[in-house]
C-alpha cells in the first residue's frame, strides 16, 4: 500500500479532530440498526470526539488513527475505546463481519485517487469487517481546500454490492470581520449499506479487480493535483 504514504496531507491535518454536526448524528442514529452494545469502527486522522460520542451511545469502539499522537491522546480521553495506529495492515488484520457500523471521518488514510486499485482494496478490507446489512459512513465537507466531494464516493463505491444514500447538513462559518459575509459549510455523509447476504473478504476483493474504472482514471481534478504533487 505504498500509495498511502504518497498522498499529500494538509499541513494542519494532524490538529483536526473531526466530528459530525449534532443534527446529522440524530438523523443517522435514528435510522441506524446498531443496537446498544454493538460494535463500531472509526477511521480518521484524529477521530477522538466521534469515538467518544459512539461510546456514550453504548457501543464498543475501535478507533484507527492516522495521527500517531491521537492514539495516546485517545487512550487518555476515552479509555473505554480501543485506539490503534492506522497502517496498511491494520484493516487487513481485522476479523471479517465484526462491526455493526464503520465511520470514516476524513480521507487522509486513503490514497488521493479514490478510483485507484489501492484505494478500493483498502475499502474492500473495511467493508469485509462489516456484518451483513450494516453501514459504512463516509464524512465529506465542502470546505475550502476539501479534496473530495460526494460524487467521488459514489464512483469509488460503484464496484461493490450494496446501496448508497446521502445525508447533508449545512452549517454557518462565521466571518472574521463584519465586512465579510457568512460562509456556509456543508457536511455530507455518504451511507453505504452492505448486502443482507454475507460477502466474504475474497468476494469484496474480487469486486475491486472487476471494477470498470479501477486504476483507469482519477476520481476528480483535485485527485490529479494531489497525485502530481506526490510524484
Amino acid at each position: 500500500m505504498s500509495e498511502h504514504h504518497q498522498r499529500s496531507t494538509p499541513p494542519d491535518a494532524v490538529a483536526v479532530d473531526r466530528d459530525l454536526p449534532r443534527r446529522l448524528w440524530r438523523q443517522l442514529l435514528l435510522k441506524s440498526p446498531v443496537p446498544v452494545g454493538g460494535t463500531a469502527l472509526v477511521i480518521g486522522t484524529r477521530p477522538l470526539t466521534a469515538t467518544e460520542r459512539l461510546c456514550e451511545f453504548g457501543l464498543d469502539v475501535l478507533a484507527l488513527c492516522d495521527d500517531p499522537a491521537a492514539v495516546l491522546t485517545g487512550r487518555l480521553r476515552c479509555p473505554s475505546a480501543e485506539y490503534r495506529r492506522f497502517d496498511s495492515r491494520s484493516t487487513a488484520d481485522l476479523p471479517p463481519q465484526t462491526f455493526d457500523l464503520v465511520l470514516v471521518l476524513d480521507t487522509a488514510p486513503w490514497p488521493a485517487n479514490l478510483l485507484s486499485r489501492s484505494a478500493r482494496v483498502l475499502t474492500a478490507q473495511v467493508l469485509a469487517t462489516l456484518k451483513p446489512g450494516r453501514r459504512l459512513l463516509w464524512r465529506s465537507e465542502s470546505a475550502d481546500g476539501a479534496l473530495h466531494h460526494s460524487g467521488c464516493w459514489f464512483r469509488h463505491l460503484a464496484c461493490f454490492p450494496g446501496t448508497v444514500d446521502v445525508q447533508s447538513v449545512s452549517n454557518p462559518r462565521w466571518p472574521l470581520s463584519i465586512f465579510r459575509p457568512v460562509r456556509r459549510c456543508e457536511t455530507t455523509v455518504v451511507e453505504f449499506t452492505t448486502p443482507r447476504e454475507p460477502v466474504s473478504p475474497t468476494e469484496w476483493r474480487r469486486c475491486v479487480e472487476a471494477g470498470l474504472m479501477t486504476d483507469r482514471r482519477s476520481c476528480c481534478a483535485s485527485a490529479v493535483t494531489e497525485q502530481s504533487r506526490a510524484a
